[in-house]
């Protein structure tokens, strides 16, 4: 009778679902897609993979910023960060935050439900990053 409880059990642990992993691919200021983190406060964008769930575009709809948008998180160390888009298009995943100004840790990782990245490091940059240039070459930044 135990073995047949043991090999019933070992079916349904062999049938549960494997849980998906997030996949972090780059950390880039969303300011030219500069590698590594703009300066505290500035904004950010995280391409990942594994997000589930997510069709188009989710923004924030009201300030402060969510720290959870479509079931998404990041979090340097442990304090959230601010999300203010979450995007799944045509294959491609995109999470923009703000860099915390309260943060002091810059490992990375992205939360959706039970499913969890693993840490990244990026550099930091302290350069806040130029959104446009006008015709004469003035930086909007």
């Amino acid at each position: 009778m135990g073995r047949r409880v043991a090999e019933g059990l070992l079916g349904f642990l062999i049938a549960l679902p494997a849980i998906a992993q997030i996949q972090i691919t780059a950390v880039t200021t969303s300011a030219g897609f500069v590698p590594g983190l703009p300066a505290y406060g500035g904004l950010c964008t995280i391409f990942v993979s594994g997000l589930t769930g997510i069709n188009g575009v989710v923004t924030a709809q009201s300030l402060p910023l969510p720290v959870s948008l479509a079931g998404v998180q990041v979090y340097f160390g442990n304090l959230a960060a601010p999300l203010y888009g979450v995007a799944s298009l045509n294959g491609y995943q995109q999470i923009n935050i703000q860099v915390p100004y309260e943060s002091s840790i810059f490992s990375i990782t992205v939360s959706q439900g039970s499913a969890v990245s693993s840490p990244v490091t990026p550099s930091f940059d302290a350069a806040p990053g130029e959104f446009f240039q006008d015709a004469d070459g003035r930086a909007i930044v």
